[in-house]
């Protein structure tokens, strides 16, 4: 769609503007231009000589009307009529490629009022500060003219312009002079396009620019707060501040008379209700909100713009409803999505029939879809997905002819698929995934759409899926979704297909070997087979089209086999193949994604893997029986984001991995790696999850001399290690992406976003996921929200005070620091830490009371403090009344509530007993597996992972504990 409607063309463009210079010109018979213009133009000229673009071909003529003759009847020149001085030159939309400098004879052209480059290359030349000899302009169109540099300040001269236009030109820098002083003497500006300008704020100057109407600042960097009286200022029509994420601002109360036609305030970070006062903007066709910080109800008199185009109100934090609309006959584009809009979808939509998009996705509607949806005949797009619809799919929705795209996924949408769907021949993309669908699955149905290109039906309940008849079907699809359809033999028609760019067949009951004719023949870029019962490999040709490969979840046996050359991602994780890693891998140039993880894979990690971490980016490994030392191979030249080598016999010491820059998971847990901790990883820019539990590691955790100390590590878990010694408090006054609390605005999964663009899924991800202890249980963590930060330094040897420094990691969810040797009080200063849902300090030798200062800890779903020398009252109130007596055993000197011992009663604080073997037998026994999660049901707890699944098996050191064996032997 036109970022502008047509009522405001006239502003953008100037052809009009000619019809003043043409008027004040004679016939070219009786006008001569001035010679010295003439040959300052010829040697403006000069300068596109041999830099012709490419697509015009050799033989190209530039300007061919510019040789001889009079200079007034050149192609874009235009003279005054009187004193045939050239006042104008339009060249605009050439595509030629030349030079500016500073010595360029266009800018002894000084009777000139109109100049128009634009869509020119000018080979990232400055724009020169000569520029500032042509006083007379009125008009200066620079835009998408390939300049660099600085805007000069010499432009500031230009007192007479009334149209400014310097957009489009490599995000050029407005420094000096800045936004203020180069319009502060420009008082006659109508016009102001500098979209893609570097600036960084705006001044409450543009609010005097008396003439102004249209404002264009499109993704320009601002900052700051945008001047509120700007929006009513009294000739504006057209503002555009759109694609400026650090903008900050608020809408004011609009005036009746208020001239407004267009504002876009798209991915800004501007706030507050949106005004009832809006319905004054009774010229307003196009007002765009989407991706702002906007909260309140959506104001009803939004029905009072009946010259709306184009409204777009999403992913905003709207509460309620939305309002009746149905006054907007003119609305073509209607977006609310992403703001959670509850209720049922208003059949009053279905009125307005000049709609060409609809998108309502990613709301909380419940009910069905409403049949009035049938007469927006003119719909090319129709988005509902992502919200809670019931009922069936209105087949009356087969009326809507021109729909191009259609997606109705992830509701709860029951019945058949209409037949009636066969009538939408112009539909290129229909999304029905994920919902209650059911019945015969007739593909029939779709095999009939011309121009369909994507078709998902994946994850709905059909009983059965019967295919199309005749082999020369689905020819022109790319994209399509059949997983979890219930399908028992890969379909035939599968076989006549070529072209393919995604096939996702997963979760259905297809068993023994994958069909040769799948892999090869008709072969897709990315195949998905994951989640079946498939045993066993079918040969593959080394130059199959496949590019991505995932066949998680099966059953497949036997070694790996050869891959196609051109392979970028391979996943065949939980399976049962067996055997080495083939050095085969290694000559697969274009390799970027390897997941082998839980296998049954033995040996040692190839060495020559050295050939693909260039370019590989995520490498699993985990859950296997390889063993020997992890190669030196990650020192230099590393693009890896992801390393996941934990549950496997890996010894070591650990090499260094400071090549790997982009590096954000690194999990080596549970091996046997003998080293001492890896100061250096704190160099790594990336870093978020630290993983390194259950080995042999032993020593103190050193400061590090480095000025980069673990920049964005938010998960580090190193529990179940021989550390020793006091914790190093400068380590966590560093740790800067802990000091931040609360959850982002836009909170996603760590590697998710990443990963997506890597794996050529269609809507396929590749999540990291990681397993740590939390809330007193072990847990699979399937995906890692970017906000949830965790601290395990448990059973190792620590000892000394725990560090006041702790305080300072505010955005802290977890803190499990037992079974070490901790002595002195608990801080009080992590009362300070008001994300914390879990602390875990139990098994140490901790004493004085507990800090009434916990109680601010209101989202504290987990406590232990058992088996320490605590003594005195434990705090009440709040988090501390759902806690159990569990958390407070061993310490004999605590009372009141949940204890039975009340407070004031006298008691000998026994002294604790200094034995390993028993401090951490007692320990061990005492971890309540199941009821460990007391205050679980708090509704403070906040939910960060997704699919996280309950361990049932102990920890490695308490299963040693229970065989007889001391906490510490064997470790090193």
């Amino acid at each position: 769609m036109c970022p502008y409607s047509s009522n405001t063309s006239l502003f953008f463009s100037l052809p009009f503007l000619f019809l003043l210079f043409a008027s004040r010109s004679p016939t070219p018979s009786l006008s001569l231009c001035h010679e010295e213009e003439k040959s300052a133009l010829l040697e403006f000229k000069e300068s596109f000589k041999n830099s012709t673009l490419a697509y015009y071909g050799p033989d190209f003529e530039i300007l061919p009307s510019w040789e001889s003759g009079d200079c007034c009847s050149w192609e874009g020149v235009h003279c005054d009529g009187l004193t045939h001085r050239v006042v104008g030159l339009d060249i605009n939309g050439l595509g030629l490629v030349g030079s500016l400098n500073p010595k360029t004879s266009l800018f002894h052209l000084t009777h000139l009022e109109y100049i128009d480059l634009s869509y020119n290359s000018f080979g990232s030349s400055v724009i020169p500060p000569t520029i500032g000899n042509l006083t007379r302009l009125t008009h200066l169109n620079l835009s998408q003219c390939d300049l660099s540099g600085e805007v000069p300040r010499e432009m500031s001269r230009l007192t007479r312009l009334s149209t400014l236009d310097l957009s489009d030109n490599n995000f050029l820098p407005l420094k000096n002079p800045d936004l203020e002083n180069l319009v502060r003497n420009l008082t006659r500006l109508e016009v102001l396009d500098l979209k893609f300008i570097n600036m960084s704020m705006v001044p409450a100057v543009i609010a005097n620019l008396s003439s102004l109407r249209v404002l264009n600042l499109l993704s320009c960097d601002l900052r700051g707060d945008f001047p509120i009286d700007i929006f009513n200022h009294p000739r504006l029509q057209i503002l555009d501040l759109h694609y400026n994420g650090k903008l900050s601002g608020r809408l004011p109360e609009f005036s009746p008379t208020s001239p407004l036609e267009f504002v876009d305030l798209t991915e800004t970070n501007f706030s507050g209700e949106l005004p009832s006062s809006l319905g004054n903007l009774k010229f307003l066709s196009e007002f765009k909100v989407g991706s702002c910080n906007f909260w309140g109800p959506i104001p009803s008199t939004l029905g009072n713009l009946t010259q709306l185009i184009s409204l777009d109100l999403s992913w905003n934090m709207f509460q309620g409803g939305l309002p009746s609309l149905v006054n907007l006959t003119r609305l073509t584009w209607l977006g609310v999505a992403g703001v959670k809009m509850t209720g049922t979808i208003p059949s009053s939509i279905g009125s307005l029939v000049q709609l060409t998009e609809l998108h309502l996705h990613d709301n909380l509607f419940t009910g069905e879809i409403p049949q009035s949806f049938s007469n927006l005949t003119g719909l090319v797009q129709l988005t509902l997905d992502g919200n809670k619809l019931t009922g069936q799919i209105p087949s009356e929705l087969s009326r809507l002819t021109h729909l191009q795209y259609l997606d109705f996924s992830s509701n709860k949408l029951q019945g058949p698929i209409p037949s009636s769907f066969s009538q939408l021949k112009n539909l290129t993309n229909l999304f029905l995934a994920s919902n209650n669908l059911n019945g015969t699955l007739q593909l029939d149905i779709f095999s009939k759409l011309d121009k369909l290109q994507t078709l998902l039906l994946s994850f709905n309940n059909f009983s059965q899926t019967v295919e199309p008849e005749g082999g020369d079907v689905f020819m022109q699809v790319q994209v399509m979704g059949l997983a979890s359809c219930n399908l028992r033999k890969f379909p035939e028609f599968l076989r006549n297909k070529s072209g393919w760019y995604w096939l996702d067949l997963s979760y259905n009951k297809f068993e023994g070997q994958i069909p040769a004719w799948l892999i090869n023949d008709a072969a897709p870029s990315c195949l998905n087979l994951s989640g079946n019962f498939l045993t066993s490999f079918s040969k593959i040709d080394v130059k199959s089209v496949v590019q991505s490969l995932d066949l998680r979840y099966n059953r497949l046996q036997g070694s790996l086999p050869v891959l196609p050359y051109g392979i970028r991602d391979f996943v065949v994780s939980n399976n049962n193949v067996s055997g080495e890693i083939p050095e085969h891998i290694c000559k697969l140039e274009n390799l970027r994604l390897l997941d082998l993880g839980s296998n049954q894979l033995t040996g040692e990690i190839p060495s020559c893997l050295d050939s693909l971490v260039d370019d590989l980016v995520l490498l699993n490994l985990q859950g296997n029986n390889l063993r020997g030392r992890i190669p030196t191979i990650f020192d230099s030249g590393c693009s890896l984001m992801m390393i996941d080598m934990s549950y496997n016999q890996l010894e070591g010491p650990l090499p260094r991995m400071t090549g790997c820059i982009n590096l954000e998971f690194l999990n080596l847990g549970n091996n046997m790696i003998r080293d001492i901790f890896p100061s250096w990883l704190s160099w790594l820019p990336e870093l978020r999850v630290l993983i390194l539990r259950s080995n042999r590691f032993q020593g103190f955790i050193n400061q590090t001399q480095s000025r980069v100390e673990f920049p964005k590590l938010q998960i580090i878990d190193i529990s179940q290690n021989n550390f020793h010694g006091v914790l190093p408090s400068e380590y966590f006054e560093k740790w800067k992406s802990l000091s931040y609390s609360g959850i982002p605005k836009q909170p996603y999964y760590i590697g998710t976003i990443a990963a997506a663009t890597l794996f050529l899924g269609y809507a396929n991800t590749y999540d990291f996921s990681v397993t740590i202890t939390n809330k007193g249980m072990t847990m699979d963590y399937a995906k890692i929200l970017s906000y949830f930060a965790l601290i395990d330094f448990s059973s190792n040897n620590f000892s000394g005070s725990i560090p006041e420094s702790v305080g300072f990691l505010k955005g802290l969810r977890s803190l499990n620091l037992s079974n070490n040797h901790f002595t002195g009080a608990i801080p009080p200063v992590l009362g300070d830490l008001t994300d914390l849902e879990a602390l875990d300090l139990s098994s140490n030798n901790l004493s004085g009371e507990i800090p009434q200062e916990l109680i601010q800890l209101i989202r504290l779903g987990f406590f232990n403090a058992s088996f320490n020398n605590l003594h005195g009252p434990i705090p009440q109130g709040k988090q501390f009344n759902s806690f159990r007596n569990t958390s407070y055993d061993g310490n004999s000197g605590l009372c009141g509530d949940p204890l039975s011992r009340k407070c004031g009663e006298s008691i000998e604080v026994p002294t604790r007993q200094n034995d390993e073997g028993e401090r951490s037998w007692r320990s061990g026994l005492e971890i309540k597996w199941t009821a460990a999660a007391a205050g679980y049901g708090s509704s403070f707890v906040i939910a960060v992972v997704v699919g996280h699944i309950i361990i049932k098996r102990r920890p490695y050191w308490l299963v040693r504990l229970l065989k007889g064996s001391v906490m510490g032997d064997g470790l090193l």
